[in-house]
């Protein structure tokens, strides 16, 4: 890495700093303390910034903000812990009154600790000179060489004859006047792009041909300089608006196939020019072929280019079969495309598979034991083990693997980074909860600055999945939401090398994820040795990954960590493990903001302890079958935005208090309580919370819902998501009576036993759906008369397991939803033109080329009903 400062440090601080001048505007205490801490570390953020242009001093920097972190990172918990108390003070709207002996005691304790840490920025400042470094030269490590594409095909290649007809194919007969290649480093997008680029009809198509490197140092007059090279025209001695014209004469008068390689970011008026006059010469049925890591970079180049006739292609990792006949054709030559059965050959099974169908590393490990003599099973294991240092090892000058990924690390902005080597605990090839990441990121702070905390970190992944840095396991269907995801191996060796040196986690010499006594990230394994945590005092994050016991008890060094910020221990086994001790150990974290007990099965009961966690902001105790209690009144949380009960069957009610949470964003498994029980939360208490925007209700029979409790619901105008389990009932009165906010966008009613939908169920009624899921009702027959009232604006929709419903399928699809794109049915045996007579799922998409046209109909609309 050549930034002496990494990545981490900035973002730590300028996430402190953020928290630092607000408590310097609303602190109710420590004011002097905090504009003086303000002030170091503007100082302190400018440095940084100057830094990253100019990298003087690289060895006194990177000293300087490993000590700098540290600092940071107690800052931080400090801060956050002021923070914690007050936002505490202002929800319980306490009275003035003479401050306590405790209060007394931590008001004397955190300003002490609020002073040291502004004498140790001083501290830090004056004895590495970081304010008069800026300027001063020094050596820095050697940069990875700038990568330099050319046309040319390269000689050694397997497969790629399907892809490339594909895109060619899209070029001659779909008429495609722009095609990008999105995928991860070392994929091969280059040598599909070089192929296509030299392929016989191409060259006899096009005038004229144009290859351009743009990659991420690019220089636009070098850029526009490369173009006329291509083209075979002089321009020396000619200033760039000369250039900028040649290029849009000469692509006005010919049928050109451009192919811009490795295009990183949109900066400079570069591709306002070509787009601009590819599109004016459209007569011409030129092509430019797009090659880039981040599939969004692609995605806005169609949309600024105004490309309506546009596909983006995405290459896959190589077969087993494909991986070993290209680690042949680079070891053995063309003689031999396949392994048999020798011991040789055995070990190079063992090679290739751990390349994981990754063209750049077959290339590079084919290379390396192409060279090894003399070429015994014995000298190929020694490689084979050593196969991380083979990765690394850079050849003839040329990037290795993790060189290549490496770019793709340090293109990410900051924040992205420490998503990113948030993987690194996570072990080979595991497969990824999205919510676990997602309420990682927002419970340790890296997503900070919004209301919306969890969908903003939704955007983070989804950034991260288009810059080919994460893969999608698993997605909904409808709208392709991502539910599991992963890393494939070589990224994480990549991301592991970072994370190793922003000491964002600890990795003993093997590459194996350990805890030690300076660790800030735990992966939880059934391996992992929590004896070597003693003495840490820093620890933020601990996750159990592989395993579901921790052996705890309070005697283990995990017992005296008292630093985290989030704690998942989802699928925990409670055997064997003293259940107050545990308590004792989570509510002394007293800055912890996630807690996931999600499926430990043996858990019971609540402690009212926990109303000591007051900076918790995640709560989740989804699937624990056996709780049969919450604290009794619910604790107040003056942070929580995320309150998960669902699908614990043993919790009948939730306890009064829940109206205190006025930050509660989520709210999974409210139990609407049987009678009129005096202790429960009743759904007219909902009203208060302003901030809600998905909720998940659980009905039973015997429910009581009346008077306020009907209309509660329609108050709540953040509301978009509404999951109602009615679990069989049969009350008409209760489900038809209840209101609910217009403002949905997703609604899911399962296992309610009427035989008509609620008339509440209706376009005119829900104007804004765009989802609707009804399922497990056994006894629905019809949609009711409202339903039929006018047209949705739905645009998915599920029906599963309702055999009585009656209706036809080609109503729903036309007449009744015409912006309806995706719809699955299962079981529904009494629908016309229902394809199915047994229970499987049938699942129709509309056309592509049918959705376009719908978008264009309404744009047409849209811009007549402007005119008017």
């Amino acid at each position: 890495m050549d930034n002496p400062i990494g990545s981490i440090v900035g973002t730590v601080l300028q996430g402190l700093l953020e928290q630092v001048k607000t408590q310097a505007q609303h602190a109710l205490n420590f004011k002097e303390q905090f504009i003086d801490m303000q002030t170091q570390l503007e100082l302190t953020q400018e440095f940084l910034d100057a830094c990253k242009n100019d990298k003087s001093k690289y060895q006194t920097v990177k000293t300087a903000s490993k000590h700098l972190l540290e600092l940071t990172y107690v800052a931080d918990d400090v801060v956050t812990g002021c923070q914690i108390r007050e936002d505490y003070k202002r929800a319980i709207e306490s009275t003035f009154s003479l401050p306590s002996c405790k209060e007394v005691v931590y008001r004397w304790d955190t300003g002490r600790k609020l002073t040291e840490i502004n004498k140790q920025l001083q501290k830090i400042h004056n004895r590495h000179g970081l304010l008069e470094s800026v300027g001063q030269r020094s050596s820095k490590p050697p940069a990875p060489p700038r990568r330099k594409t050319t046309p040319l095909v390269p000689h050694k290649i397997v497969g790629l004859e399907e892809e490339t007809q594909k895109i060619t194919n899209w070029m001659f007969t779909g008429n495609v006047s722009f095609i990008g290649i999105a995928g991860m480093g070392g994929l091969g997008k280059t040598t599909i792009a070089q192929k296509v680029f030299n392929h016989k009809r191409d060259k006899d198509r096009f005038r004229k041909r144009i290859w351009v490197c743009v990659s991420q140092t690019y220089d636009p007059v070098e850029l526009e300089r490369s173009i006329l090279d291509m083209l075979g025209v002089e321009y020396k001695g000619c200033n760039e608006s000369y250039l900028l014209t040649k290029i849009s004469e000469l692509l006005l008068a010919n049928n050109t196939l451009i192919v811009l390689d490795d295009v990183w970011m949109l900066k400079g008026g570069w591709w306002t020019l070509i787009s601009t006059a590819f599109q004016e010469s459209g007569k011409h049925n030129g092509c430019i072929i797009v090659t880039s890591r981040n599939k969004q970079v692609i995605e806005d180049m169609v949309a600024h280019g105004g490309f309506n006739n546009a596909e983006i292609h995405e290459p896959k990792l190589l077969g087993k079969v494909e991986s070993e006949k290209l680690f042949c054709k680079f070891v053995f030559g063309p003689t031999k495309t396949k392994f048999d059965g020798s011991e040789l050959d055995k070990v190079g099974k063992k090679i290739v598979h751990k390349c994981n169908g990754l063209p750049l590393a077959i290339k590079i490990i084919g290379g390396v034991m192409s060279g090894v003599k003399p070429r015994t099973p014995a000298e190929w294991s020694k490689k084979c083990e050593k196969f991380h240092e083979v990765i690394i090892k850079r050849i003839d000058g040329e990037v290795s693997v993790i060189d290549s990924l490496q770019l793709s690390y340090d293109e990410l902005p900051d924040h992205l980074k420490q998503c990113l080597l948030c993987f690194a605990i996570y072990p080979d090839d595991h497969e990824i909860e999205v919510e676990q990441l997602k309420r990682w990121w927002v419970g340790e702070g890296f997503v900070r600055g919004t209301e919306t905390p969890n969908e903003e970190a939704y955007e983070y992944l989804l950034e991260l999945i288009n810059r080919c840095l994460v893969e999608v396991i698993e997605k909904r269907d409808f709208d392709g939401r991502v539910y599991k995801c992963k890393m494939h191996d070589m990224v994480r060796e990549m991301v592991i090398r970072n994370a190793k040196d922003e000491e964002f986690c600890d990795f003993n010499n093997t590459g194996k994820h350990i805890a030690t006594a300076n660790s800030l990230h735990l992966g939880v394994k059934k391996d992992t040795s929590f004896q070597s945590l003693n003495g840490n005092q820093k620890l933020r994050a601990l996750i159990l990954t592989t395993c579901d016991s921790i052996g705890f008890n309070k005697r283990i060094a995990l017992a005296k960590v008292k630093t985290l910020r989030v704690l998942d221990l989802s699928r925990l086994k409670l055997d064997g493990i003293s259940v107050d001790h545990l308590w004792h150990w989570i509510t002394s974290q007293k800055l912890l903001a996630y807690l996931n007990l999600q499926d430990v099965a043996n858990l019971k009961e609540i402690p009212p302890s926990i109303q000591k966690l007051l900076g918790l902001q995640i709560l989740v105790l989804e699937g624990c079958k056996r709780l049969g209690s919450l604290p009794s009144p619910m604790p107040c949380f003056p942070r929580l935005r995320v309150l998960d009960v669902g699908n614990c069957s043993s919790l009948l009610w939730i306890p009064q208090g829940l109206s205190t949470l006025s930050t509660l964003q989520e709210l999974y498994g409210f139990k609407i309580p049987k009678g009129n029980k005096q202790e429960a939360c009743r759904l007219s208490d909902l009203k208060k919370l302003k901030q809600l925007e998905v909720l998940q209700v659980d009905i039973v029979e015997g429910s009581l819902i009346q008077g306020d409790d009907l209309t509660a619901l329609e108050s709540l105008e953040k509301l978009r998501v509404l999951s109602i389990n009615a679990n069989g009932i049969t009350d008409n009165e209760l489900l038809q009576n209840l209101c609910v906010p217009s403002c949905l966008k997703h609604l899911y009613l399962r296992r309610f036993g009427l035989k008509t939908t609620p008339a509440w169920i209706s376009p005119s009624s829900l104007p804004q759906l765009q989802f609707l899921c009804i399922e497990e009702s056994t006894q629905l027959t019809r949609f009711s008369e409202n339903f039929h009232d006018d047209r949705w604006m739905i645009e998915g929709m599920s029906l599963k397991f309702l055999p009585k419903l009656e209706g036809e399928l080609e109503w729903l699809q036309k007449e009744a939803m015409p912006q309806l794109r995706y719809l699955e049915v299962c079981y529904c045996c009494s629908l016309k033109s229902y394809p199915y007579n047994t229970n499987g799922l049938y699942i129709w998409e509309k056309p592509r080329d049918e959705i376009e046209e719908d978008k264009e109909v309404e744009c047409s609309a849209y811009e007549e009903e402007c005119k008017h």
